[in-house]
Formats: C-alpha cells, sequence, structure tokens
C-alpha cells in the first residue's frame, strides 16, 4: 500500500520546521538574542535563510516555537518529577533538582534572552506570557495535591501559592544566569529545605502528616 503523498508531505514539513526550530534554540544559546537572525539560525541549522521564512513567516514567530517546543519539553520533564511529590520538602528537593538541569543544559540562557527581546516588542511579551501558562498550572495542580485540605489553602491558596513559587523560581534561575552566586542558590535551597521540612507538618502539609507517617527529615 503506497503512502498519501499528503502524509508525505506533512511529515517532511513537520520534520524542517523542528530543524529549524533546533538551529533556533542552539542559536539563541550560543549567539544570543543580538545575533539570532535568520542567516544566523540557517548557518547553525545547514539550511537557506528562506526555508525559516516560508515555515515561520518571520524570526519573531520561529523563536516563539522554539521557547514554545524548549517550554513543552521542560514542563513534560518537570510533570514527572513532580508525579508523586506530595510534600513541601519533596518540593523543594525536586525545585533543586530542576534547577540544576535547566542551568547545565541552557534553558535558561534561551529564556533570558527572549525575555530581553520583549523590552521592545509588546507583543513578543503577551506571546511568551502564554508560555509560561502551563508551568503555573503545573505547579498549581502539585500545590493542590500538597497543601490538600490544610490552613495553608486558607491561609494563601494554591492558585496564589503557584503563582509565587514560579515567579520566584524563575527568578532565582535568571539571577543565577546573569552572574549570580552559585553557592548563594545552594544556600538558598538548603533554606527552602529546612523551611519546608518544619513548616509543612506544622501546616498539616503533606503524606507525612495525612498518613500518620513521621515528618520529612
Amino acid at each position: 500500500m503506497s503512502r498519501s503523498p499528503v502524509r508525505s508531505g506533512a511529515r517532511a514539513s513537520d520534520a524542517t520546521k523542528a530543524r529549524i526550530v533546533e538551529a533556533a534554540l542552539d542559536t539563541l544559546k550560543r549567539e544570543g538574542i543580538v545575533g539570532t537572525c535568520a542567516r544566523a539560525i540557517a548557518q547553525t541549522g545547514g539550511f537557506a535563510p528562506g526555508l525559516l521564512f516560508y515555515h515561520f513567516g518571520s524570526v519573531t514567530d520561529v523563536l516563539v516555537a522554539a521557547v514554545e517546543e524548549l517550554s513543552h519539553r521542560r514542563v513534560e520533564r518537570y510533570a514527572q518529577r513532580l508525579a508523586d511529590v506530595d510534600t513541601l520538602a519533596e518540593l523543594a528537593r525536586v525545585a533543586r533538582d530542576l534547577h540544576a538541569e535547566d542551568m547545565a543544559e541552557g534553558h535558561v540562557t534561551v529564556l533570558v534572552q527572549m525575555l530581553a527581546a520583549t523590552a521592545s516588542d509588546p507583543d513578543l511579551a503577551a506571546r511568551l506570557l502564554r508560555v509560561f501558562e502551563p508551568w503555573i498550572a503545573l505547579v498549581h495542580r502539585t500545590l493542590e495535591r500538597v497543601v490538600g485540605d490544610s490552613p495553608f489553602r486558607r491561609l494563601l491558596g494554591a492558585e496564589d501559592g503557584a503563582y509565587a513559587l514560579t515567579a520566584l523560581f524563575l527568578g532565582l534561575e535568571l539571577l543565577t544566569h546573569l552572574g549570580g552566586d552559585v553557592d548563594r542558590d545552594e544556600q538558598l535551597f538548603d533554606s527552602f529545605d529546612r523551611i519546608a521540612t518544619v513548616v509543612g507538618p506544622l501546616l498539616g502539609l503533606g503524606r507525612s502528616v495525612r498518613s500518620g507517617a513521621a515528618p520529612d527529615g
């Protein structure tokens, strides 16, 4: 049975778009937003600049697509790590690990460079804000599971807490990328660990209290 020309063409088009997106991500990491133009992306990916405009229309569109792809990958990774988290202490430990991954693999570089570009492009800022919505939603679901019907829900609420934690995590990553003290990051996560271990049980958060088991730590 022969392949459908339409389906074969669609697969080829998707593969080309994916190649362009990967080239855009690599160029952002290496050259920054100032050096990321159609020619630079094309050189990175080994294709003609016209291919980028044919599939995406503009450099901005391909950069947004690149950030969306990166965000999708990281949300999947975060979801895997957060799936079994149901105490504040576990949440603090997973956040430490994910922060280290993001820094080591250059993901924060992409976000920093794209955020820099929003200073002169309000439309880009609005599009990037939508990219972060799945991150906030994931943290929200995790907090819902961790806080349950504890007093924490009444003190802050999972939705506000998710927004605050996402902002704190991204802010920490941005500061580290800008030349922050890595040891300071470790000290901060150590503090989070201690606070979560003490405060979680006091507020009745997580399985350690709900199940009657001993608190983490």
